[in-house]
């Protein structure tokens, strides 16, 4: 995830790997699910980054580069 168009500095990089279980919140008519108030639902944060922080990142569409993590490489 860069910090702008020009691709100079990374926010972020990593092995995308979501956590499921903070900021569950009941909400009117969906029931139990994973909130952000700046974003609403999502289906997963990333683990070691304050959900805040990660959901400014896509509300502000930061440009990133993402790759597929191959199941093959990354076996424990």
């Amino acid at each position: 995830m860069f910090n702008d168009a020009a691709r100079k500095e990374p926010l972020w990089q990593g092995v995308i790997d979501f956590e499921y279980d903070s900021n569950k919140q009941k909400r009117a008519l969906i029931g139990e699910v994973q909130w952000l108030d700046n974003v609403g639902t999502v289906h997963g944060v990333q683990k070691g980054v304050d959900g805040k922080v990660w959901g400014d990142m896509f509300v502000a569409e930061k440009p990133a580069i993402l790759i597929p993590k191959r199941p093959d490489k990354y076996a424990k």
